[in-house]
């Protein structure tokens, strides 16, 4: 899934217009993650703001639950092998966690990753 279809463009952009139509003051929520899990067949979907220069992540929504890392969410987030893909290719564009050859998400506990 390295890349969009144009079909599946077009079905994101009118899944984000119409869940902003819809949002609320918890916006960006679970709505919009579990649509965006089921749109893209997805086992998980997460809103979230990484913060590469500081350490004000944080995390918006899961689905299909809220993922564990409360504790420390800052440190899961910079560390995931998604957050590190896209901060060292500068590429914006989506993908699966299949699309990055051997990643893993870290450990719920962080105990079981030094690296992180």
């Amino acid at each position: 899934m390295h890349a969009l279809r144009a079909a599946d463009s077009n079905r994101v952009l009118e899944l984000i217009a119409g869940t902003l139509e819809r949002a609320g003051p918890g916006f960006p929520d679970a709505t919009l993650t579990a649509s965006l899990r089921d749109l893209f067949q997805a086992e998980f979907a997460g809103a979230a703001s990484v913060d590469f220069r500081g350490t004000d992540s944080r995390r918006w929504a899961d689905s299909p639950q809220l993922a564990q890392h409360d504790d420390d969410f800052h440190s899961y987030a910079v560390n995931h092998p998604m957050a590190r893909a896209h901060a060292r290719s500068g590429d914006t564009t989506p993908l699966r966690l299949s699309d990055l050859p051997g990643a893993r998400p870290p450990p719920a506990d962080p105990a079981e990753c030094p690296e992180c």
